[in-house]
């Protein structure tokens, strides 16, 4: 499952409580098993999101992909 998130840091948090009602909603969950991945990668340009303290990043152009799996 893929999730394009933009906005400041409220709609960040609200995303994740989105994507994991709709989970449990639908009968899924993280699929947990060795090398399944949880990737959340931030598009700040021209600055690497790594070199800012997220404390301070105040705007996302964000993606969360989460594997899933069927309860």
């Amino acid at each position: 499952m893929r999730s394009p998130v933009q906005g400041d840091r409220e709609r960040l948090n609200t995303i994740y409580d989105d994507l994991f009602t709709w989970m449990e909603c639908n009968g899924y969950e993280r699929n947990t098993t060795e090398g399944a991945y949880w990737i959340e990668s931030n598009r700040l340009k021209p600055v690497n999101p790594f070199d800012i303290p997220s404390a301070e990043i105040q705007q996302f152009d964000y993606d969360i992909a989460i594997a899933i799996v069927q309860k």
